[in-house]
């Protein structure tokens, strides 16, 4: 009797594992703009698209892993509250957007902005592309 309960449950195993694995078939790769790269290549395609001089560049560069290191330590402060969280990241946030502002000119500031709003549109077309897949899993 109790081989056939130890054998019961190693085939339910094996049928949980392959049925986890098939799921991870289905799991789309992230998306990319066209003409960008993963892992760095998003700065590349800003910097060309911008016109950005190779200071300029370099002041972005340092910008951003400011930002980033600021925002990983608000993020791991545990004596922070969610919503504390959040009202801290984006004041890093608008600090970070008013020196970015500062370092280009007014022709690369619109540029900048109509890169933004494009971005937002593409996140935003993600995001209901997900919505829209999870429902159709759901309904199967």
């Amino acid at each position: 009797m109790k081989k056939i309960l130890v054998l019961a449950l190693a085939v339910l195993t094996g049928a949980g594992v392959l049925q986890a694995q098939e799921k991870r078939d289905t799991i789309r790769p992230r998306q990319t703009a066209p003409g960008q790269q993963k892992h760095g290549g998003k700065q590349k395609g800003l910097e060309a698209e911008l016109g950005l001089s190779k200071e300029q560049s370099q002041q972005w560069k340092t910008l951003n892993q400011e930002f980033r290191k600021q925002h990983q330590a608000v993020n791991a402060d545990s004596t922070l509250s969610v919503p504390q969280k959040k009202e801290k990241s984006r004041e890093l946030y608008q600090e970070r957007q008013k020196k970015i502002n500062g370092m280009l000119s007014a022709d690369q500031q619109v540029k900048y902005r109509k890169y933004q709003q494009e971005l937002r549109k593409k996140v935003q077309g993600i995001k209901k592309a997900d919505i829209m897949e999870k429902d159709k899993d759901s309904t199967k």
